[in-house]
C-alpha cells in the first residue's frame, strides 16, 4: 500500500509542511527461514516543496551564452541570485564559468487574490532558441570536443539548422570511429 505523508525530520531545516515524503511498504513472505513471519520493507522518497508554494519546483533550462551575465540572467526571469543558487547546486560568486553550462531557471506560479497559487497559467519567459549564439554553445555542449569555429562551420554547413548538425555529428562520430580534431578544422579517421 502506498501511503502519502507528512513528515518532519527534527533534523531538517524545513517546516513540517515544507517536506513530504512518501512510503511505500512491500510485504513478502521469507519462506526458507520461516514461513510464517512476514518481513516489510519500506522506502521512502522525499520531495521538498517549496514553502511559499506548497508543490514541488519546477525549472526550465537555460544555456549560458558567452554574453550573458548573472545580473542578466536574474533580472532576465524576475529571479533573485539566491534562487539562482540553489537551484543550480548552490556554487559561490556570481562568475557564470563556475556555473553549469545549462542553468536550471526556478519557474514561479503567479498569485491570485487569495495569495496562493494559480495553477492554471505559469509565468515563464523563454530563452531565445533561434539566435546563432544559442545553436553555438548547445552544440558546443553536446560535443565538448569542438572548438568554436568547428561548431561554426557545422552550423554553416546545415543552414543554421541546429537538429541537422547535431544528427551530423552524431554520425560522423558513430560512424566508423570518426572524431573531430582540433588542428586544421577537420576530421580524422
Amino acid at each position: 500500500a502506498v501511503d502519502s505523508l507528512i513528515h518532519h525530520h527534527p533534523f531538517s531545516s524545513c517546516s513540517p509542511k515544507a517536506r513530504k515524503t512518501s512510503y511505500h511498504e512491500v510485504h513478502s513472505c521469507d519462506r526458507k527461514s520461516n514461513p510464517f513471519i512476514q518481513t516489510t520493507t519500506t522506502t521512502a522518497a522525499t520531495t521538498i516543496i517549496h514553502p511559499q508554494q506548497q508543490q514541488p519546483q519546477q525549472y526550465q533550462p537555460h544555456v549560458v551564452l558567452p554574453d550573458d551575465t548573472w545580473q542578466g540572467i536574474c533580472l532576465r526571469y524576475k529571479i533573485t541570485p539566491l534562487q539562482l543558487r540553489r537551484a543550480n547546486g548552490g556554487f559561490s560568486g556570481t562568475q557564470l564559468t563556475l556555473a553549469p553550462p545549462v542553468l536550471k531557471i526556478p519557474v514561479t506560479q503567479p498569485k491570485n487574490n487569495n495569495n496562493t497559487s494559480s495553477s492554471s497559467t505559469m509565468t515563464t519567459r523563454q530563452q531565445d532558441t533561434s539566435s546563432p549564439a544559442y545553436k553555438l554553445q548547445v552544440l558546443r555542449h553536446h560535443f565538448p570536443t569542438l572548438n568554436v569555429e568547428q561548431a561554426q562551420a557545422f552550423l554553416e554547413v546545415h543552414d543554421g539548422d541546429l537538429q541537422a548538425a547535431q544528427q551530423s555529428l552524431l554520425q560522423l562520430c558513430g560512424g566508423g570511429g570518426v572524431h573531430v580534431s582540433s588542428s586544421a578544422g577537420g576530421t580524422t579517421e
